[in-house]
């Protein structure tokens, strides 16, 4: 079970995590600030859609940012 996450879904390369609570704009900007990715939070919701290409590395540092995300909106 994700901390923060009450359901997480796919589709293609698109990902979200449903969080129990909204997301704090602030506190997600500051993430992706720190950990260099883009996401777009919005509401309970916190987005991604990386491109085919993208290495998988940064797939985990993506994955990683929208975890610490998901913790905080408890």
């Amino acid at each position: 079970k994700l901390a923060g996450g009450t359901d997480v879904r796919t589709h293609g390369a698109g990902g979200v995590i449903v969080t129990s609570q909204a997301v704090d704009m602030q506190t997600a900007q500051k993430i992706c600030l720190e950990d260099g990715v883009w996401l777009l939070p919005f509401g309970r919701l916190i987005y991604t859609m990386p491109p085919y290409i993208t290495e998988p590395s940064d797939i985990v540092r993506v994955t990683n940012a929208m975890k610490r995300m998901a913790r905080l909106a408890t």
